[in-house]
Formats: C-alpha cells, sequence, structure tokens
C-alpha cells in the first residue's frame, strides 16, 4: 500500500518504517496523523512483523508539527443588505405574510389553498374573518403564488452559479439558499424597484445570507473552541500512543533534528538510537506553546524531571552524547548508515525471540512503570498463569541447544482488524 508520509518495507519480520518526506524536514502534516495508527494497526493487528524499527530521510528526523497544514482563514465580509430589508422584516405587511407563508410551505412541502392563507394572514394581524381588508387581500393570492414561484425560479437559476455557495455541502448550501429567497420575497413585497431589479437585490440578499451563516458559524466555533480542541488534541496523541499499546516493540532511529512533535514520537517508542549529529528539542515553548502531544507523560519516565525541566522551559537543544548521558538514547552512531544497520540487528534479533513471551515482556514493563511494585508482581503472576506456554520455553531451549532459529507461534491476528 502506498503512502503519502511513509515508506513500508518487511523483511525478516522486521517492519521498516520510514518518514519519507524530506523535502519538508518530515514535517507531520494531516496524513501523517492518519496514516502512522493505520501502519501501526496492520502490522500489528495483523501480526505482518515481529518488530518495528522507525527511521526517517534527510537531514532531520522530524522538524514536528506542520502549523501551516491546520491553518485556516476567517470568512471574508460580504457586505450587507439594504437596512429597508431589516425595518420590513420586523414590520411585515399583507403581502409579505401571505408570500412568505406560501413559500415556506413549499419549502416544507406541504400544499395550502386560499383559505388556508386566509386563516393565517387573519392570525398574524389579529383580525376577525370579515374584515374588509383582509378579504380584499385575498382576491390577489394567485397573483402572489405566481410571484413567489417566479422570484423562487429566478433566484434558484442566479444562486446555482454563485462559487460561494457551491463550495457549501448541501444542506447548508439549500438553508442559505432558502433564507436569501426568503430576503427577496421580503424585498419585493415592499419594493417596485426591487421588483424591476431582482437580480440586483437577489445578490444583496444572497451575500448577508452568507454573512449571517458566517457569523453563526464563528459564534459557534469559539463556544465550543475548547471541546474541539481537546477532542484534535486527544486524536493526535492517540496517533503516537499507538506505538507505545501494539503488542511488538518499536524501535525508532534518530538522525539530525528531533524537532516538537518528533520528540513526543520517540517518547512513544521503546527505544530510541541516535547518529552522533542528532538533537532532541522541546520546541514548543519557542512558538508560545506547551507541548501537548505526549512528551511530558512520557519524557519525565524516561529521563531525570530537571532535566525534563529544563529542556521544556528553554526549548534548548539536548545532543546525542546528552541523550545517551541522561537515558533517552541506547546508543550513539558515528552515522544514518551505520545506525540502521545497527537498529535493524537489534530489532532482527528481538524478531527471532518467542512473539507471545516479547508481547509479555512489553505489556509487564509498561505495567511497572505505570503501577506500585506490588501490583505489577501480582499482574505478572496472574499473566504468566494465562500465558505461559511449556511448548514455546521448550522449542526455545531446543532451538537455543541445536543452535538453529526457533519455530515460534506468531501473535494471534486481532479481531479489530477483521471485525
Amino acid at each position: 500500500m502506498a503512502y503519502e508520509s511513509f515508506k513500508v518495507d518487511i523483511t525478516d519480520r522486521v517492519a521498516h518504517v520510514v518518514l519519507a518526506r524530506p523535502e519538508k524536514r518530515n514535517s507531520m502534516n494531516p496524513a501523517f496523523w492518519r496514516e502512522l495508527p493505520e501502519i501501526v494497526a496492520d502490522i500489528d493487528g495483523n501480526a505482518k512483523a515481529r518488530a518495528i524499527v522507525l527511521s526517517s530521510t534527510g537531514p532531520h528526523f522530524s522538524a514536528g508539527m506542520d502549523l501551516s497544514a491546520f491553518g485556516g482563514s476567517a470568512p471574508a465580509n460580504e457586505g450587507t443588505a439594504p437596512m429597508s430589508v431589516k425595518e420590513n422584516a420586523r414590520n411585515p405587511n399583507r403581502a409579505t405574510i401571505i408570500m412568505l407563508y406560501i413559500f415556506d410551505s413549499m419549502m416544507n412541502g406541504e400544499c395550502v389553498d386560499d383559505d388556508d392563507v386566509q386563516a393565517h394572514l387573519r392570525a398574524c394581524l389579529g383580525e376577525s374573518a370579515d374584515t374588509a381588508t383582509s378579504k380584499t387581500d385575498m382576491k390577489h393570492v394567485r397573483g402572489w403564488r405566481k410571484r413567489v414561484n417566479t422570484r423562487r425560479s429566478q433566484c434558484v437559476e442566479l444562486y446555482s452559479k454563485d462559487e460561494r455557495l457551491n463550495a457549501l455541502e448541501e444542506s447548508e448550501r439549500n438553508a442559505v439558499m432558502q433564507d436569501a429567497i426568503r430576503e427577496t420575497l421580503i424585498a419585493s413585497s415592499h419594493d417596485d424597484k426591487v421588483s424591476a431589479d431582482i437580480a440586483s437585490y437577489a445578490k444583496q440578499a444572497l451575500a448577508k445570507a452568507l454573512q449571517a451563516r458566517a457569523k453563526r458559524d464563528a459564534r459557534a466555533a469559539r463556544i465550543r473552541h475548547g471541546a474541539a480542541f481537546y477532542d484534535s488534541t486527544s486524536h493526535l496523541q492517540k496517533a503516537f500512543s499507538c506505538m507505545e499499546e501494539c503488542r511488538i516493540p518499536v524501535l525508532a532511529a534518530v538522525q539530525g533534528g528531533c524537532i516538537g512533535g518528533g520528540v513526543d514520537m520517540v517518547c512513544a517508542a521503546d527505544m530510541r538510537y541516535a547518529t552522533e549529529d542528532a538533537f532532541f528539542t522541546i520546541f514548543e515553548i519557542n512558538i508560545g506553546m506547551t507541548a501537548d502531544v505526549g512528551t511530558f507523560p512520557r519524557l519525565v519516565k524516561l529521563i531525570p524531571e530537571g532535566v525534563v525541566r529544563e529542556l521544556a522551559y528553554t526549548g534548548r537543544r539536548m545532543s546525542a552524547a546528552e541523550a545517551k548521558e541522561v537515558g533517552l538514547v541506547n546508543r550513539v552512531f558515528k552515522d544514518q548508515d551505520a545506525m540502521l544497520e545497527g537498529v535493524l540487528g537489534i530489532a532482527r534479533e528481538i524478531a527471532s525471540k518467542p512473539p507471545l513471551a516479547v508481547y509479555g515482556c512489553k505489556r509487564m514493563i509498561n505495567y511497572a512503570r505505570d503501577h506500585n511494585t506490588a501490583d505489577g508482581l501480582d499482574y505478572i503472576a496472574i499473566w504468566n498463569a494465562s500465558f505461559l506456554q511449556s511448548a514455546e520455553m521448550q522449542e526455545a531451549m531446543t532451538a537455543n541447544r541445536e543452535k538453529r532459529s526457533g519455530d515460534f507461534v506468531e501473535l494471534p491476528v486481532r479481531r479489530s482488524t477483521t471485525d
């Protein structure tokens, strides 16, 4: 399968997942966040490999979040319709009441006759059935019906060519059109000049409807910003947590800069390795934000807290040598070729071990990290009571004695990948 942000190769039961946008410094665009969990879920869930090596291309491992890919622009100000329309909407005359009732009934798929229109008009005006003016107005109902149909057809033809409307989803497009047509009907029931230049006014009415929609959208966005941000951040966090939660080890091989989101990502791996020119930086502080996709919950469990605080508060670079000194990386290699050779070799060694046992090790280490010693001891006892397989133990010992590769059972395919 082809990916936009990654290349994937599986050889000798090792999956090599490579960030493949070197021209963009492997920044994390929307495709990245979608594809990484898909790749990990496919490899792990379908038991395609026993270990994953995550590496990169170009001079830097990753420049972090591609902020430009997540930006947006505010709706343009399309202008407003004449004040007379707003006044007319607040002070409707009989013609307005009749036309809007006919139009709204038409939009709702209702068929109304003259008696229905007359009853609605009397109810709106608070008049009795024998009111002369109401009876006089009703003589013109057929004319109003014709005018509504004509105005509606003119507006629909005009609006069907409008690029702003065509860019909207169908339901929203229909709602905006309906609002604009209602505005046009209100105006044409009051102003003979509007009737003579319906196209010009219909455009103004559409601009007003679009502006009203933009204001509603902006207000809604302000109100739900917090909830939307929380949901979006949780989605990004899960893209990295998939590496921590998968059943097989993930080894990160870092060259050059590992910046911002890159640190979030490698902290979710089981082990980290680096080239001599590699560096790590919690860059978020330099753009006025707090890292929120996984750095702090994981990094404080990997290196001393004081070092985490210094990196977070200053945004400075941590060299590969310092990263090894504090325990962030296991080993430093001279260059990327040497690193990939070494890390893939480690992954192949892991892949030669019983998959169920490796899965148990990863699960127990993660559990022990997040729980106290008593809980960890109890959990490993329960785990082995369920997962310990004497046949796999016997095969491992026999293979070691005979100096051959073990013939071990693969992990089961996860149900979520087959349902």
